[in-house]
């Protein structure tokens, strides 16, 4: 199935708190033009895993517990959307920007360096992104969950699925991968893996061998989610885009504006430090007052995975940012 001429998608909309409402409303009124069948694939952008070598594993219960472990710890900085309907029209894509504070949410160093050189603005996410718990709220009673919703798609996407989980519900993840999917379930009652058509390859590799045109910056999460949609609309059949039933109304009990009413906090000024030197208060590096919190995440959640206080040691090395790897060496005894 090839995608429609009429339906190039010339950009990628960027999502922040004070347009929420009305980038809501646009997504919905797409997803009805789409009508039944229509399919929406999924990206986000989080800032590490505690875990990188899990996906390598061949147990799924392996990989469930690694993703498990740091979707519970982390939140996620974006998440991107991107629909069609079941004829090929592409209808739009979207990416909601989360509010993510470097001097408060975990993270690792590696992630954030990685996600600001390809243009994430996490100065910008600390003040004018999305509140995780409003858009949950919202997408939760939105036709975009539920039995009548439509095909979600990932990429390779048990982390974003986890995320996604964990946006709607508020809640740690299940214990086990069986209860993760009879929840998952619950919101996305159809949901496909592009992996299972295209087994070998990044995304970025995927996106140049097929020729695909690109809008937005690679590993943005609304760009990732639009050509992960493009190569699905290339390489499937259209029974996979097919899907029982009417698409319903947005619930009429949801009052939109009324949760949007909440205040953003402003940005700090930037300042000078004791020896004069340029210091940005939103740097991990500044020693922010919620460090001691950091380090003692980052320790008992080591603790967790490995089962040994030389994996929580080797955390001061590799993950968290530096202030929480200053914070680290002083958690030794959990905070209750």
């Amino acid at each position: 199935m090839g995608m429609h001429a009429a339906s190039i998608v010339r950009q990628v909309r960027e999502v922040w708190a004070w347009n929420l409402q009305s980038e809501l409303f646009a997504l919905l009124a797409a997803l009805r033009a789409a009508g039944p069948g229509a399919t929406v694939a999924l990206d986000t952008e989080f800032p590490g895993a505690l875990d990188e070598t899990a996906w390598k594993d061949s147990s799924r219960d392996v990989r469930y517990k690694a993703m498990k472990a740091s979707v519970d710890l982390l939140s996620p900085i974006q998440a991107g959307l991107a629909l069609a309907s079941a004829s090929g029209h592409l209808l739009g894509a979207w990416t909601f920007n989360l509010r993510y504070d470097l001097r408060q949410d975990l993270h690792t160093d590696a992630a954030v360096h990685f996600l600001s050189a390809a243009g994430i603005d996490f100065p910008r996410h600390a003040a004018e992104g999305i509140d995780r718990q409003i858009l949950g709220t919202l997408l939760a009673r939105t036709p975009l969950v539920g039995v009548a919703s439509p095909t979600w798609l990932t990429f390779s996407g048990l982390y974003d699925l986890g995320y996604l989980l964990k946006l709607l519900t508020t809640d740690p993840l299940p214990c086990d991968v069986s209860a993760f999917d009879d929840a998952l379930a619950k919101f996305c009652p159809r949901s496909l893996e592009l992996r299972d058509w295209l087994p070998h390859g990044s995304l970025e590799r995927l996106v140049m061998d097929h020729g695909i045109a690109r809008q937005g910056q690679a590993h943005t999460a609304g760009s990732d989610a639009l050509v992960t949609l493009k190569l699905f609309l290339l390489v499937s059949p259209p029974k996979s885009m097919s899907a029982p039933g009417e698409q319903p109304d947005m619930d009429p009990s949801v009052d939109v504006s009324e949760l949007l009413i909440t205040e953003v906090p402003p940005m700090p000024e930037a300042e000078f430090n004791n020896n004069n030197t340029f210091s940005a208060p939103f740097c991990p590096s500044t020693r922010p007052c919620s460090a001691a919190r950091w380090g003692v995440a980052a320790h008992w959640a080591m603790q967790t995975i490995q089962g040994s206080d030389k994996a929580a040691k080797t955390a001061s090395g590799t993950l968290w940012g530096s202030a929480a790897r200053e914070a680290l060496g002083e958690a030794r005894k959990p905070p209750w």
